[in-house]
């Protein structure tokens, strides 16, 4: 089981088998910076915001949380 939630928004998952992870975040939220890629991304994910400007890198990770 995964739970994950920010203000009114909640998103759980469930399985039997393997493990599971879900995470949910505002798509305004800027999270470049702070550390939150260390926990959340792989090492090929980490290296995929350095490439833009800053709103490109919040974007990016943004998305690679959906």
């Amino acid at each position: 089981m995964s739970l994950s939630h920010i203000e009114e928004l909640m998103v759980l998952g469930i399985t039997r088998k393997g493990r599971i992870g879900v995470g949910v975040e505002l798509a305004d939220r800027r999270p470049a910076g702070t550390g939150s890629e260390l926990q959340a991304c792989t090492p090929y994910e980490r290296r995929l915001p350095d490439a833009g400007d800053q709103t490109e890198r919040n974007d990016t990770l943004v998305r690679l949380w959906r």
